[in-house]
């Protein structure tokens, strides 16, 4: 908020009044007050100014100084105290105040979600005939907001809210989390303020495991062959084994061994001139959806995705149509392991403020649907990013400021009223003499009336052997298991068996 937008001069002096001190040193104070409101000295103006608010209440001059100073501030809730003193100053004489107080109410009254106060000041300012034509140009853009804003409260999902233990958030910076499909795993990136050194800060990736029901704390998660602080996470498969990374200018991906991030290759398609926002990575780690400022595009970031074609390669990206991307900005998508559900931020489809969160489903891997924006409190006035969900729908993963603290990115866990029918089921396969991971394929086949159909086919992690599948909640479910040089075994998915981890040990013929 600009200090320099709500300076204006009086052209009239409030009249006389009775204070236990004389006129004269009630002007003297008010004056050197009004001097450091005008050098930015907030605090100090304030000092003053809730002085003499103390020795004589509404004060025209004094109560308007008071919610400016207030108003200043970067603290949402210290900006909410401006409310009062603003709108007394309001009541008072609305002829005396500057246009642009109505625009920087406008936007405080859209951040607490006010949004029938925001369409009167954002009026009052559209009627203005004094005004900053920069701002003027942005009014349409807030007018939309308001008029979304008040859809989506109508229709606001019930979901709850909540910072992470202080196991996950610090008082530095934590962000773009990543949860596996079972809800066992969060993956993400913490930047440590650094004082006094020649960096300001540095960046590592983490992982926190949760066990009965409580998130452990979190252990660093290293890339072979790269430093501490020079990669960042770009995306996670939902099973937790592959991550694509960013270092320096090239994208990458690579396969989790444990702690440690191996066996790293570029990933072709997407190291060019143009920028990358955001990459998710299939269930089967054969698909990859990335956000980007590719020529030819519909608008600024665009969504599009790319197939494995072999080991090392990969197709060549597709535009994902204009259903889901705008003239504007489509970024940081993350795709549901079912692999038709993905959850991205758009700034260009019905925004209540800045990037919003929302979701698109394909029936046919290739026509999407209609996005739908996913309302208060998933979104908020502010930019929303990085939304990470469970397979079952139940628990999502997001990186935001708090509203008293717009400095600092925090993880928040959101709990969605509609839990859908899906179960995990994982473990990890091993040869059964050494013990050491035994590569697989892993079949899922559903039978029905004496016709068996294979809906999902994956492999473990080469590494340590392990596989995540998930799979929707039905009778009739077989999990097949390929290894070359070891016997195939099938296992039937019983009720016992879901959300469950398991060894399973392969006997070799010989």
């Amino acid at each position: 908020m600009c200090k320099n937008l709500l300076v204006f001069i009086f052209l009239a002096i409030a009249p006389s009044l009775i204070f236990s001190q004389n006129k004269k040193d009630f002007k003297k104070h008010l004056s050197d007050a009004i001097k450091f409101f005008n050098e930015d000295r907030f605090d100090e103006a304030l000092s003053i100014l809730i002085d003499l608010d103390k020795e004589q209440k509404d004060d025209f001059e004094v109560e308007y100084y008071l919610g400016a100073c207030y108003l200043n501030s970067e603290n949402l809730s210290t900006q909410r105290k401006s409310l009062p003193y603003l709108e007394y100053a309001l009541k008072k004489n609305q002829l005396m105040l500057p246009p642009d107080l109505f625009l920087d109410l406008g936007k405080l009254y859209l951040k607490i979600y006010d949004f029938k106060n925001a369409d009167l000041m954002l009026k009052k300012y559209q009627q203005s005939s004094i005004f900053d034509e920069q701002q003027q140009n942005k009014l349409p853009t807030y007018m939309s907001y308001v008029k979304n804003g008040k859809k989506f409260f109508k229709d606001t999902m019930k979901i709850k809210s909540s910072k992470l233990e202080d196991k996950i958030n610090t008082d530095n910076v934590e962000s773009i989390p990543f949860i596996t499909a079972d809800g066992k795993n969060l993956f993400f990136t913490r930047i440590i303020k650094k004082k006094n050194t020649k960096i300001d800060s540095i960046k590592i990736v983490l992982k926190s495991t949760k066990l009965l029901d409580e998130w452990q704390e979190p252990e660093n998660l290293f890339f072979e062959g790269y430093a501490p602080g020079e990669v960042d996470i770009q995306g996670i498969s939902s099973d937790g084994d592959v991550v694509v990374f960013k270092f320096r200018s090239s994208l990458n991906i690579c396969y989790v061994n444990d702690e440690m991030c191996v066996d790293s290759r570029p990933i072709d398609v997407l190291n060019s001139d143009e920028i990358v926002s955001g990459v998710t990575i299939s269930y089967n780690h054969k698909e990859i959806i990335f956000s980007s400022n590719k020529s030819g595009g519909t608008g600024g970031f665009d969504l599009y995705h790319s197939y494995l074609v072999d080991e090392f390669n990969w197709s060549k990206p597709k535009n994902l149509g204009t259903k889901i991307n705008s003239k504007f900005d489509e970024t940081y998508p993350y795709q549901l392991p079912n692999q038709k559900t993905i959850y991205f931020s758009s700034n260009g489809i019905s925004s209540i403020g800045g990037l919003d969160i929302y979701q698109t489903s394909s029936i046919d891997g290739k026509t999407w649907l209609k996005p739908i924006n996913l309302g208060y409190p998933i979104n908020t006035y502010d930019d929303d990013i990085f939304l990470s969900v469970t397979a079952n729908n139940q628990l999502g993963y997001i990186s935001r400021t708090s509203p008293d603290d717009v400095n600092n990115r925090n993880i928040f866990e959101l709990t969605f009223p509609n839990v859908q029918p899906y179960i995990t089921y994982s473990g990890k396969i091993i040869d059964g003499i050494s013990n050491e991971p035994a590569v697989s394929q892993i079949n899922v086949i559903f039978s029905e009336a004496g016709v068996s159909k294979t809906i999902q086919t994956i492999e473990n992690n080469i590494y340590t052997g392990s596989f995540m599948l998930t799979l929707p909640l039905q009778d009739g479910i077989i999990v097949e298991i390929n290894s070359k040089g070891f016997y195939p075994q099938k296992i039937v998915l019983s009720p016992e068996k879901y959300n469950k981890f398991e060894t399973i040990m392969l006997t070799n013929p010989n």
